[in-house]
C-alpha cells in the first residue's frame, strides 16, 4: 500500500515540477518573442514615418522638374504640335494610301 501511495505522490510532484518548468521556460521565450515583435513594429513605424517625411520634398522636386521640362518643351515648339489630317488622327492603324475608299 505504501508503495502505491509513494508512486502517486511521485507522479504528482513530477507533474507539478514539469508544469512549473515548462511555464517558466515557455513564458520567458514567449515574453522575449513578444518584446522582439513589439520592437520590430516600433522600428518599422519609425522608418516609415522617416521615409514619408523625407519623401515629401523629393516628390515636390520631381514634380517641379517635370513642370520645368514641360514648360521648356512647350517653348522649344514655336507653333505647338504639327497639324494632323483629321482622318489620320483617328488612329485606326491603316496608312492613308491603303484604305478601301482611297482607290
Amino acid at each position: 500500500m505504501f508503495v502505491v501511495i509513494g508512486i502517486l505522490i511521485g507522479l504528482i510532484v513530477g507533474t507539478v515540477a514539469a508544469l512549473i518548468t515548462v511555464r517558466l521556460l515557455g513564458s520567458t521565450s514567449l515574453g522575449a518573442a513578444q518584446r522582439s515583435r513589439r520592437l520590430l513594429i516600433e522600428q518599422a513605424e519609425r522608418d516609415a514615418d522617416g521615409q514619408q517625411a523625407a519623401g515629401v520634398p523629393e516628390r515636390q522636386r520631381e514634380r517641379d522638374e517635370r513642370e520645368r521640362r514641360r514648360d521648356q518643351d512647350e517653348r522649344d515648339q514655336p507653333d505647338g504640335p504639327p497639324e494632323r489630317d483629321p482622318v489620320e488622327a483617328v488612329g485606326d492603324g491603316v496608312p492613308p494610301g491603303e484604305r478601301r475608299g482611297d482607290r
